[in-house]
């Protein structure tokens, strides 16, 4: 028969006192990173547009006014048409050098 010596419990208190520690900055994370609940809500359209946004959707352009506009017209074209577009790469890639 073999004989048993019985052994001290010891609680690993710093393992313990680690997860405590995480318990509670996981605790204040969260309420300090969590929404609430009244910011969810959607705006009234009203509190939204300001009246300048109001004028500026009933605004009316008159296109004609703006291609006929002598400052318009007086606009100088910097591109020439039609775009030439380079050859790019080799004719057959898989070839070797």
């Amino acid at each position: 028969m073999a004989i048993e010596v019985p052994k001290n419990k010891k609680t690993n208190w710093m393992l313990i006192i680690i997860v405590i520690a995480i318990a509670v900055m996981a605790y204040f994370a969260w309420t300090l990173f969590k929404t609430p609940i009244a910011t969810l809500t959607e705006p009234k359209a009203n509190e939204i547009l300001d009246p300048q946004t109001q004028q500026i959707k009933n605004l009316n352009l008159n296109i004609e006014a703006v291609l006929g506009n002598p400052t318009f017209q007086g606009l100088l074209s910097h591109l020439t048409l039609p775009l030439s577009v380079p050859t790019l790469g080799r004719k057959n890639p898989f070839l070797p050098y």
